[in-house]
């Protein structure tokens, strides 16, 4: 492969998906708002795990886009293999960031699970222990890719396909575990012509957990098929959208509740009419 078909056609994919990494950051910036000035009670642990989330994805960000701007500007009239495939020390801590935010989101997840599961570990154990892989195996390949200076490193070993289908299984215990202690469990209110608050929540839950699922798993399925096509570098597609995904799922399932509360209060207020409408 020569160096202009690197540069040329390699880094498209990774490309496309910084693109919409940015504008899930957007995202994410205007949901941590929402939150800071809808949560103003909620407890310091909350607030604070919110706010170390933003800022390890705003590091994540820089860092990414640090990269290609070395990648395509600085590299651009530099036809080295060196500094296409370079891998910056200002890169190296958000590269990471990935892995280490997904974890962070499961375990919260996790928590949550072990609260309306009644404490039974049979149900909380798997999703620790997928979760601990994924941020084994990421970091590990994050350490290789690191040590060896390259993007070619971390896009070409195995070791990130096993962590997103690692997280995949996280997903799926979790996505399963909130399917099956909140939604089933106010199937038979007596309400049966509405949602229940619960039940709403739980859709967003199951809908976030769906979306980390699919994202973790086309991140696998790409690593597949990039290595029996012989291409490079497709990985970085999905994988750079990954955290992005895990923190704005966080954030919907915590900021769904304000909308949420607002239909429930808005379907019980009782309006008393006044002395004047009545005569």
């Amino acid at each position: 492969m020569s160096d202009e078909d690197l540069v040329g056609s390699d880094w498209g994919p990774g490309f496309i998906g910084f693109t919409i990494s940015i504008a899930m950051y957007g995202t994410a910036v205007g949901q941590s708002i929402f939150y800071a000035r809808s949560f103003p009670k909620d407890p310091i642990f909350t607030k604070l795990i919110v706010f170390l989330l933003f800022i390890a994805d705003t590091v994540h960000l820089l860092g990414a886009c640090y990269f290609y701007w070395v990648q395509l500007i600085s590299c651009r009239r530099i036809k080295t293999w060196s500094c296409q495939t370079q891998l910056p020390p200002e890169t190296w801590l958000a590269v990471p960031i990935n892995f280490l935010v997904t974890f962070t989101v499961q375990i919260l997840y996790c928590q949550r699970i072990w609260i309306i599961s009644g404490k039974k570990k049979r149900v909380t154990v798997p999703i620790l222990i997928t979760a601990v892989v994924q941020l084994g195996l990421g970091s590990w390949s994050s350490a290789l890719g690191i040590q060896h200076k390259t993007i070619a490193y971390l896009s070409s070993t195995p070791l990130t396909a096993y962590a997103a289908f690692a997280s995949t299984v996280c997903d799926i215990l979790i996505t399963s575990a909130v399917f099956k202690y909140l939604w089933r469990s106010q199937r038979d209110i007596r309400m049966r012509s509405r949602p229940t608050f619960i039940q709403e929540l739980a859709t967003v839950s199951i809908n976030m957990g769906t979306l980390t699922c699919l994202v973790s798993l086309s991140v696998g399925i790409v690593y597949l098929v990039q290595e029996s096509q012989g291409e490079h570098y497709w990985v970085t597609a999905p994988g750079v959208v990954l955290s992005r995904c895990y923190i704005n799922s966080f954030l919907a399932v915590l900021n769904a509740r304000r909308s949420i509360r607002d239909r429930e209060r808005h379907l019980y207020t009782i309006e008393i009419p006044t002395l004047s409408a009545i005569t």
